[in-house]
């Protein structure tokens, strides 16, 4: 089926999910299945969302879990089209007098708004792919808090099972003994502790999920027979999932895999980890046959109903949990925190990263990470410097790098490195009583933390394009360096019409809503503004949150009067 809609000379539309190449979507191709991307700069994307609104006052919701096509304004200049694979169309137009009213709707009417995550999950999360060891653990905590880089969580990826890439559910008694004596010596700490698994199973006999999953009929089958035989469990051919896979598939539309996978989950919170990160999930095979629904129809409706059933699993054993997922579809902002997947260590990666971070604001996901420094090879000194600004004030904050030898701790990247990181990691937890109270005013009203221009100025054409700035919740306007300073003679910033102050100098500045041409920031700095009349709470130095988003030492007020 197919429907379309004219677009004017002048309208805007926003939405579809995480888009690396764009936040503004007309003219753009999108690639509408969810896929692994492998990196941030190409058009697939880990989140796709059959969600869009315009500048002119309405939004569109298109109800299908089937593929999907999009052409906007590609075809005709004039016009928007969308189809589906099914017989019939079943979509909601959305009015709202503002962008902020469709989302609200949208979310709250519609597929459901983002949760508060608990408090703790605002502070840093230290990660790589992957610690080795409790002795590597050890040595980098011992290290983040000899430099003074506050911190509250540490993920453990790819590598505490028996044998790295073997997820089996079991941690190593060799490199991660006695995990629970551990887990709860590291809480009493205020340190919490994540954990990674992923949706595939490796087909081999030492690993108790492959033995139980074959047992039960747990994974996706090449025959559509339900009673197929265990040996027609589907494989994922070598290397069509961008990497070497030739693992099954978990089926979670199967609810006796539903409750045996869950169990194995709350098992490991149980133990006393914090949080799991659900890998994958974007990159399900078409071909397979599942117990209640096809392939080609689970692909993109597939990373919801795994996100929920590790929420449902995580939350079940402890509540004051959280999870960190990479795919997901409309509804999938109930199941927060997700991140921006395998991002390129370039500057387009990180401009990448952020565009990903402002389009899935504005598809109704409130909660969204990237991994500072980028994943995908090792980042220069000023490249990693300027993403940990940017991550350190986004809705969540994790370093996070492939290899073992590739650290994304600041101090692989020298002392300047670490000496700035610890300033924005300590004005992170100075503002996570404005953070935390941003997040939970936001989400009752659909908003993202981290918001783009044209959400907080949708009647100001100019903010319409801009995708190198962005809101840090209502009050704070920031324009990070996305360039290497060597390429920069002045940056341009867009400051709104109103009255700003200088977050660093308090400094007055009347902008009649205009363009500026400024000195790039000091790579110790970011330019940063605060809106006339706002109140910024600050808490007082710490190293942990212990779930608290702090003691408030002093509030600044900008206004007039100062």
């Amino acid at each position: 089926m197919f429907e379309s809609f004219a677009l004017d000379p002048n309208e805007c539309i926003y939405g579809l999910g995480e888009r690396f190449d764009a936040v503004e979507r007309r003219g753009r191709p999108v690639d509408f299945v969810n896929h692994d991307a492998i990196g941030t700069s190409n058009r697939r994307s880990y989140i796709n969302v059959p969600f869009f609104w315009s500048t002119k006052g309405y939004g569109c919701f298109v109800n299908s879990n089937a593929r999907t096509e999009w052409d906007i304004g590609m075809s005709e200049a004039g016009s928007i089209g969308f189809a589906t694979e099914e017989n019939y169309m079943d979509y909601f137009i959305l009015s709202g007098a503002t962008p902020s009213e469709i989302l609200r709707r949208y979310t709250n009417d519609l597929t459901g708004v983002s949760p508060v995550p608990p408090i703790w999950t605002f502070g840093l999360w230290l990660s790589r792919n992957s610690y080795q060891s409790w002795a590597v653990v050890d040595e980098v905590i011992k290290k983040a808090d000899m430099h003074g880089i506050p911190f509250d969580t540490v993920h453990l990826d790819t590598s505490w099972f028996h044998e790295d890439w073997n997820p089996d559910l079991i941690f190593s008694q060799e490199r991660f003994p006695q995990p629970e004596m551990k887990m709860k010596t590291l809480a009493q700490e205020g340190i919490h502790v994540s954990l990674w698994q992923y949706n595939f199973v490796p087909p081999r006999e030492d690993n108790v999920l492959y033995s139980e999953g074959r047992e039960g009929g747990y994974f996706g089958k090449k025959s559509g027979e339900k009673d197929g035989m265990n040996n027609e469990f589907y494989q994922y051919p070598q290397g069509t999932a961008g990497w070497k896979t030739d693992d099954l598939v978990i089926d979670f539309s199967n609810p006796a895999a539903v409750r045996w996978y869950g169990k194995k989950i709350s098992r490991l919170i149980e133990q006393g980890a914090s949080a799991i990160k659900t890998d994958f999930g974007d990159c399900i095979p078409p071909a397979a046959h599942y117990l209640n629904i096809s392939g080609r129809k689970f692909q993109n409706l597939y990373s919801l109903v795994y996100n929920s059933v590790i929420r449902a699993a995580v939350a079940q054993a402890n509540p004051n949990t959280a999870q960190w997922a990479r795919s997901g579809t409309a509804g999938s902002q109930r199941y927060p925190i997700h991140w921006g997947g395998d991002s390129q260590c370039s500057w387009s990666g990180l401009q990448g990263s952020v565009r990903a971070m402002l389009s899935l604001g504005l598809s109704g996901f409130a909660f969204f990470s990237h991994d500072i420094g980028g994943f995908i090879g090792t980042p220069e000194s000023e490249l990693y410097i300027r993403w940990a600004q940017i991550g350190l004030l986004s809705s969540h904050a994790r370093i996070h790098g492939a290899g073992d030898e590739n650290g994304r701790e600041p101090w692989y990247f020298g002392d300047e490195a670490v000496r700035i990181f610890r300033k924005f990691a300590q004005l992170r937890y100075a503002l996570l009583p404005y953070i935390v109270q941003q997040a939970e005013q936001g989400t009752e009203a659909g908003l993202p933390l981290v918001r783009a221009m044209v959400l907080e100025y949708p009647d100001d054409p100019a903010t319409w394009y801009v995708e190198s700035q962005y809101f840090l919740g209502h009050e704070l306007l920031l324009a990070p360096t996305l360039q290497p300073l060597r390429e920069l003679e002045k940056q341009a910033v867009y400051l709104p019409k109103g009255t700003w102050f200088d977050f660093w100098t308090n400094e007055k500045i009347e902008s009649n809503g205009s363009w500026v041409f400024l000195e790039p920031a000091a790579l110790d700095s970011m330019l940063i503004w605060v809106r006339s009349g706002a109140r910024i709470p600050f808490a007082r130095e710490r190293r942990r949150t212990f779930n608290r988003a702090g003691d408030v030492e002093r509030i600044h007020e900008y206004g007039d009067s100062e």
